[in-house]
Order: structure tokens, then C-alpha cells, then sequence
């Protein structure tokens, strides 16, 4: 073979392969586009804040006075719940796939500030929801010397002036409704969702399940209640659970955060911070 065709070959091949990959990059750019297009904008922004508004209700002078420092929460798996209505026709499969798994770690209060904690923006199929779900569940994920380690719920302050810390390690469903008169109607535009912690409401559950009676049992000057505290005060840890699950609520107003007309009955239906 003589050393043109050598060189015709060695040209042909060259050219070849430049145009392989030109097609190549080529296909990869349609491909990029093509992702781009299907994937739409997030239209649900979810938002924990923390308010700690007090309506005018008047209080027996002989009342505890308590005063919260930290609360720190672990939560996971956040379902959004379609109506009645729409969850026959859209089934419950539809729902299901709208579970936000976390777990999330939320400072409602830290060092007596109140916190609000951005979770996430996702996409949701549109429709009307009306009830928001998530668990307690026990943190394993942080340093061992954060309060909310191995806890699902932890929450410190005083009581009278003395120090208490109360803690939780059990897995609790968290059950949230809009009013009857509203809901949540996620569309195209952006829906901002907020989850609203009243500290007003888990500082009067505490004070009504009796955390002026919590004993500091073992001495070393900290009331200590939860499941398994040595001071021997299990049974408020019990109580408490229940008004902590109760002092939630459902808004989509930026602005409505210190509303709580509720706080009577309890019955509504960006940070972490420092084990105990």
C-alpha cells in the first residue's frame, strides 16, 4: 500500500471520528433540554415558624410560672392530605407519592428566641388538601452532645424559677387540619404553607398537667421529666406529650402566625441547636 492511501485512510478515519463526536454532544444537548422542559417548578414552600401570642385570658395568681429556653423537635415522613372528595377520585396512591421522608430536625425555640424553619419546596400534583400528618420520631443522626439526641422531643426552661428539661423518645403521629372554612389549594404559582408552633399553648399545657408538682428527685438541681427520668415524674412527661401534639396549626397567611383563637381548647385540628 503506498503512502497516499496510508494518508487517505489515516484523513477518512480522522473525519470519522469528529463527526461521531459531534453527533454525540449533539444528542447529550437534546437530552439536557429535553430534562430541562420536564421538570416543573416546585409549587408548595412548607415553613415551621414559632409565635408565642398570649390573648387577654385571665390566669389564677396561684398559676406556675413557666418559662420555655430550647424546644427542639425530630420529625419525619410529612404527608399531605388530599379532601374527601378528591382523594376518591385521585387515590390514595396520589397522596402517598407527596410524602416528604426528612427526618427534619426543627429548633422551634432556641435560647428563649423563637425560630421558624424553612423544610423544603416540592412539587405538588394540584388540588385541594385539607390535614398535614408527620411522626415524632427519635433523633439518631445528630452529635451525642445535642440535646435532641436519641430524643424525639426536647424542651427546657424553668419552672417557679427552677430549671427543668423534658424530653420525649417516643413516636408519635402529628395530626394538622385547616379551619373548616379554608384549605390548602396547591395549583401552578407557588403556595407558601405554614405549620404554626404556639409556645403559648405547650406553656399552659405544661402548667395544666401539673409541672408545678415535678420534683427534682435525685437532687442535682434540674427537674428532669421524661419517660424514663430518674426524678420520678413520667406521668407529666406522659401529659405533656399530648398538649405538645396540640399546639399546632395549619396557615397560609405570612402575616397570621400570632393568631390563635384556640387557645382555650387546644383542639385545632434555621437552625439546630445543642442529649440529654
Amino acid at each position: 500500500m503506498s503512502l497516499y492511501h496510508v494518508k487517505l485512510i489515516y484523513k477518512t478515519m480522522n473525519v470519522k471520528m469528529i463527526l461521531l463526536v459531534m453527533i454525540v454532544f449533539a444528542l447529550g444537548l437534546v437530552s439536557c433540554s429535553k430534562d430541562n422542559v420536564g421538570q416543573p417548578n416546585p409549587n408548595l414552600s412548607l415553613v415551621v415558624r414559632s409565635s408565642n401570642y398570649v390573648p387577654p385570658l385571665k390566669k389564677s395568681s396561684g398559676m406556675a410560672n413557666v418559662k420555655l429556653s430550647d424546644v427542639y423537635v425530630n420529625i419525619h415522613k410529612i404527608e399531605f392530605k388530599l379532601d374527601g372528595t378528591e382523594s376518591e377520585s385521585h387515590g390514595d396512591s396520589l397522596v402517598s407519592e407527596q410524602e416528604m421522608e426528612g427526618p427534619f430536625v426543627l429548633t422551634l425555640m432556641k435560647d428563649s428566641v423563637l425560630q421558624d424553619s424553612a423544610i423544603t419546596s416540592i412539587v405538588m400534583p394540584a388540588g385541594t388538601y385539607d390535614k398535614v400528618e408527620f411522626k415524632l420520631t427519635l433523633n439518631t443522626t445528630l452529635p451525642v452532645e445535642h440535646p435532641l439526641y436519641h430524643h424525639s422531643l426536647y424542651i427546657s426552661g424553668s419552672v417557679n424559677s427552677k430549671p427543668f428539661v423534658l424530653w420525649q423518645n417516643a413516636e408519635e403521629s402529628v395530626k394538622i387540619e385547616f379551619p373548616d372554612t379554608s384549605a390548602m389549594v396547591v395549583g401552578g404559582d407557588l403556595f407558601n404553607l405554614f405549620i404554626d408552633f404556639h409556645t403559648n399553648r405547650i406553656v399552659d399545657g405544661l402548667i395544666a398537667c401539673g409541672i408545678d408538682m415535678a420534683v427534682d428527685g435525685n437532687g442535682n438541681g434540674i427537674i428532669e421529666i421524661g419517660p424514663n427520668d430518674p426524678d420520678g415524674n413520667q406521668a407529666i412527661a406522659i401529659a405533656a406529650l399530648h398538649y405538645f401534639k396540640n399546639s399546632f396549626d395549619l396557615d397560609n397567611d405570612e402575616n397570621n402566625s400570632n393568631d390563635d383563637s384556640n387557645i382555650a381548647d387546644y383542639h385545632h385540628s434555621n437552625d439546630d441547636g445543642g442529649s440529654h
